[in-house]
């Protein structure tokens, strides 16, 4: 197909150009992924790296229509963001906004970090270490002890139990107790 001035016509471009307002017009799309082509929209993504100075990468998983075996296919895009504060950790959902290039890959910028991921913190460790520590060990040793008085009292329980339905002197198994010859019954 060519156009009026003889130039070849792609149905693409002007989706491309023109201000997405939806992320549903991306399908129209056939040379970009689904994120590259809106430009003036904040997006709302999932850290999923942050190995890099300066850079973090985000994940975009969205669905494509195979016709070919007509099927949904589940695919994920990776967009390398500029983290100038080095603030994100792995987990956290940010608010990030397209800008220039910054790099061969990185076209991105950090706007916002909506919520932090639950990471592990060594000041919030050694506080929990020194509480645990300065608790004496005597009321471990007693709470021992009172988790065995309650296990006793438990098993006696049920001793009684089966000596009401199985009457005094019989196991519950069945079977009699062993006798040995050489000490008495009851040691």
């Amino acid at each position: 197909m060519f156009t009026a001035s003889g130039r070849p016509y792609f149905p693409w471009a002007e989706t491309c150009a023109r201000r997405l307002d939806n992320l549903s017009d991306w399908r129209n799309c056939h040379t970009h992924t689904p994120f590259s082509c809106i430009k003036s929209l904040y997006a709302t993504l999932q850290v999923v790296s942050n190995r890099m100075q300066k850079t973090v990468v985000v994940a975009v998983h969205y669905v494509i229509w195979v016709p070919k075996y007509k099927v949904y296919q589940r695919r994920v895009s990776r967009h390398k963001v500029h983290d100038a504060d080095q603030t994100c950790v792995v987990g956290d959902i940010v608010r990030i906004q397209a800008t220039r290039k910054l790099s061969k890959e990185k076209a991105y910028t950090l706007s916002a970090v909506l919520r932090r991921a639950d990471v592990f913190s060594p000041e919030r460790a050694a506080a929990l270490a020194a509480a645990r520590d300065a608790a004496p060990a005597a009321t471990a040793v007693a709470a021992a002890h009172a988790r065995m008085d309650e296990a006793a009292q438990r098993l006696a329980k049920l001793r009684e139990m089966y000596a009401k339905e199985l009457g005094p002197g019989v196991s519950p198994s069945g079977l009699e107790p062993p006798v040995h010859a050489d000490r008495p019954v009851g040691s």
